[in-house]
């Protein structure tokens, strides 16, 4: 068995654990960021007029499952939605990602918040 230190960056799919608060927020520009590589990863394929809107609404709405303490996965979003949110966690965030886990080739990407309310008091009691 393999045990990696730090990010996985090959082309398997990989799991983040991050610990984000209820009023976590990307800037408008790291949205913008997320929004043109999501963008650039559909393709010249793509003749989609709505992409963009499409892509921020995904956006929006991956977020909020995330701020409720829910995970997402690849397979619920388009346009690799996920796989750049993941980078935007690592370039702008890395204090925020406890770990990343390694889920194999032909795997769903995920976005886990443990931050929760439950968890939280869990800690709490740990640390007490």
């Amino acid at each position: 068995m393999k045990i990696r230190n730090g990010f996985v960056s090959n082309s398997s799919s990989s799991s983040f654990i991050v610990f984000v608060g209820k009023d976590f927020k990307f800037t408008a520009e790291q949205e913008e960021d997320i929004l043109c590589e999501v963008e650039a990863c559909a393709g010249e394929g793509i003749s989609d007029e709505n992409l963009r809107v499409k892509s921020k609404a995904a956006l929006d709405k991956a977020m909020e499952i995330l701020l409720r303490g829910e995970s997402i996965h690849s397979e619920g979003h388009d346009y690799g939605l996920i796989s750049e949110m993941q980078n935007a966690f690592r370039e702008y965030y890395p204090d925020l990602i406890l770990t990343s886990v390694e889920m194999g080739s032909g795997g769903c990407e995920e976005i886990d918040n443990i931050c929760t309310d439950k968890n939280i008091e869990t800690i709490k009691k740990v640390l007490s």
